[in-house]
C-alpha cells in the first residue's frame, strides 16, 4: 500500500478505469446521504484528544462525520472519486491539479478535515472559512489513512461557508468532514437529495393530500423518489397542497429541456424556481423556504410555457394535511416557570398551545398541593400558606404538559407596608414584603439605574443569618406594588 501514491501514471490510469466503469445512474445511487456520530474518543479517553497528524478512523464524542461523497459537498471539475477500502466510506476525492476547489456550508461551531497523509501528497492546501484563510498540509513521512489534518474550533454558532483549495505541491485528497454532533452540512439548491435530511420528512408526488389539475400526467421511472413523478408541458397547470410546519423543499429532476420558470405561491406570496440544467440529474433539491411561522401553510405550484415541469416529492418539517384536515396539538408552554407569592396573594399563568387552530385545545389546570397554592381553570394561582407547589397545565386527552413552581412565603406584618412583585424577562416573578423605606429606595433606583446595575433585597431564610438577593436592572420586565 505504501507505493499507492508514488506512481502518478498508475494513479491516473486507475482513476480513468474506475470512472469509465460507473454510469451516471449508478453513481447517484451509490452516494451517501447519511453521517456517523461519534460515540468514543481516541484511545477511549474522557475528552477529545486527537492531535493533527494522528489517525482518527471514527469521529470522536461530540462530532459527526460526513463522507466525501455527501451530496452537499461541491467539487470543481478537476477532482476524481477514488475507491479504496482504507478510506472512510470506501472512497475519497483527489486531484493533482492546483486551484481546484471543494465548497460547502455547515451549521455549527467546529470543523475537522480527514485525509490520508504520505510523502508525495500536498504540502500546502488552503482552507477559507467565512473569508478567513489558513493553510494545512497532508504530507507525511509515510502512508497513514484517515488522518486528522485540520481542525477549527470555537466558531460562532451559525452557518459557515468553507472553501478548500488545492495546490501543485503534490496530490490533494479529502476523505471526510467532521462537524458538531448537533450541526449539519447545508445542502445547496441544485444538489441531488435522495433522502430527506435530519429534521425533514418526505412525501411522494402521489400522496393523496396533493391535488393536481387535469393537465398533469403520471410518469414512471426507477430514478424518481417512489419510482414515479408528475409532469406536464402545458402552461397554467397547478398543484395544490397544504402542510403544517415551518419549512418546505421541492424535489424534482433537472435537465436541459425542463421549465426555466415555475411559480410557487405560499400563503399568497409568490416566487419562481428553475428546473433547467445542462444534463439530467434526478431527485434534485430545487426550491427551499425556511423560517415560516409554525402552523398551517397553503401552497400552489403553477406551470409556464418555458419547458416541461416535473414534480417528484415534497420535504417538510411537519406533515402534509388533507384538504379539510385540522392539525392536532403539538406543544404547550407557560409564560412563567416559577412564581414567588406572599400568603394570600395571587398571580396568573398563561398557557400557549400550538398550533393555534388545533383541535382538542382544552387545558386542564391542577396543583400538586391545594393547601399551599390553588389554581382555577383560567390559570389564576392563589397562595394559601408557606411552602412550595407545582402547577400543571395539561392538554386534555393528550400527554402534553407544562409546569410552573409556586413558592409561597409568609407575610411579615411587623415591618411591612407593601408587596413588591417583580417579573423578570425570563418569566420568573419575585415578590418582596418591603417597608416604605425599601420601596422608595427601589423606586428611586429603578428610575435612575441602567444596564447591569443591581438592587439588594435582604431576606431571612433558615438556617442562614441573612440572605441578600440581587435584582439586575436590565433583567426586569415589569413590576407592581400592592400596598396594605
Amino acid at each position: 500500500m505504501s507505493k499507492l501514491f508514488k506512481n502518478g501514471f498508475i494513479y491516473l490510469v486507475l482513476m480513468l478505469l474506475i470512472f469509465s466503469s460507473i454510469s451516471i445512474g449508478s453513481a447517484s445511487a451509490a452516494e451517501r446521504v447519511d453521517y456517523e456520530e461519534g460515540v468514543t474518543n481516541l484511545n477511549n479517553t474522557l475528552e477529545n484528544n486527537t492531535q493533527i497528524g494522528q489517525q482518527l478512523q471514527k469521529p470522536e464524542t461530540g462530532w459527526k462525520r460526513f463522507d466525501d461523497t455527501f451530496p452537499a459537498l461541491k467539487y470543481s471539475g478537476g477532482w476524481e472519486k477514488f475507491g479504496t477500502s482504507s478510506a472512510f466510506g470506501g472512497n475519497d476525492h483527489r486531484t493533482s491539479v492546483g486551484e481546484q476547489t471543494l465548497t460547502f456550508t455547515f451549521e455549527g461551531t467546529k470543523l475537522r478535515i480527514i485525509s490520508p497523509i504520505n510523502n508525495n501528497l500536498s504540502s500546502e492546501m488552503t482552507i477559507t472559512i467565512d473569508d478567513v484563510v489558513e493553510k494545512f498540509s497532508i504530507r507525511g513521512t509515510s502512508l497513514q489513512w484517515q488522518t486528522l489534518v485540520y481542525e477549527k474550533i470555537g466558531l460562532t454558532q451559525g452557518k459557515h461557508n468553507v472553501t478548500i483549495s488545492t495546490s501543485n505541491t503534490g496530490i490533494n485528497i479529502v476523505d471526510a468532514i467532521d462537524i458538531d454532533e448537533s450541526g449539519y452540512i447545508v445542502t445547496p439548491i441544485g444538489s441531488p437529495l435522495l433522502q430527506p435530511e435530519q429534521g425533514w420528512k418526505r412525501f411522494d408526488s402521489n400522496d393523496p393530500a396533493i391535488q393536481y389539475s387535469s393537465g398533469w400526467t403520471l410518469f414512471s421511472s426507477s430514478s424518481d423518489y417512489g419510482n414515479s413523478d408528475y409532469r406536464t408541458s402545458k402552461s397554467g397547470e397547478t398543484i395544490k397542497f397544504k402542510f403544517y410546519g415551518t419549512k418546505l423543499r421541492i424535489i424534482s429532476p433537472i435537465n436541459y429541456d425542463l421549465a426555466t420558470e415555475v411559480t410557487i405561491t405560499i400563503d399568497g406570496s409568490s416566487e419562481k424556481f428553475n428546473l433547467q440544467n445542462s444534463s439530467v440529474q434526478w431527485q434534485t433539491f430545487i426550491y427551499e423556504k425556511l423560517g415560516l411561522v409554525k402552523g398551517e401553510h397553503n401552497v400552489i405550484i403553477s406551470t409556464s410555457s418555458t419547458g416541461i415541469t416535473v414534480f417528484d416529492a415534497i420535504d417538510v418539517d411537519g406533515k402534509l394535511l388533507d384538504e379539510n384536515e385540522v392539525p392536532s396539538v403539538e406543544s404547550i408552554t407557560l409564560d412563567k416557570n416559577e412564581i414567588e407569592l406572599i400568603e394570600g396573594s395571587q398571580d396568573k399563568l398563561t398557557a400557549t398551545v400550538l398550533p393555534e387552530n388545533a383541535t382538542n385545545k382544552k387545558v386542564v389546570w391542577t396543583s400538586s398541593d391545594d393547601s399551599i397554592a390553588t389554581v382555577d381553570q383560567n390559570g389564576n394561582v392563589t397562595a394559601l400558606r408557606e411552602g412550595q407547589a407545582i402547577i400543571t397545565a395539561k392538554v386534555e386527552n393528550t400527554e402534553l404538559v407544562a409546569t410552573a413552581t409556586v413558592i409561597v412565603k409568609k407575610l411579615n406584618n411587623e415591618s411591612s407596608n407593601a408587596i413588591l412583585s417583580i417579573t423578570l424577562v425570563n418569566g420568573i416573578t419575585k415578590e418582596y414584603d418591603v417597608t416604605n423605606t425599601v420601596l422608595n429606595n427601589y423606586l428611586n433606583w429603578f428610575e435612575s439605574a441602567q444596564g447591569t446595575s443591581t438592587f439588594k433585597f435582604s431576606k431571612t431564610i433558615s438556617p442562614y443569618k441573612k440572605v441578600t438577593e440581587y435584582i439586575v436592572h436590565d433583567k426586569i420586565a415589569s413590576f407592581e406594588v400592592r400596598e396594605y
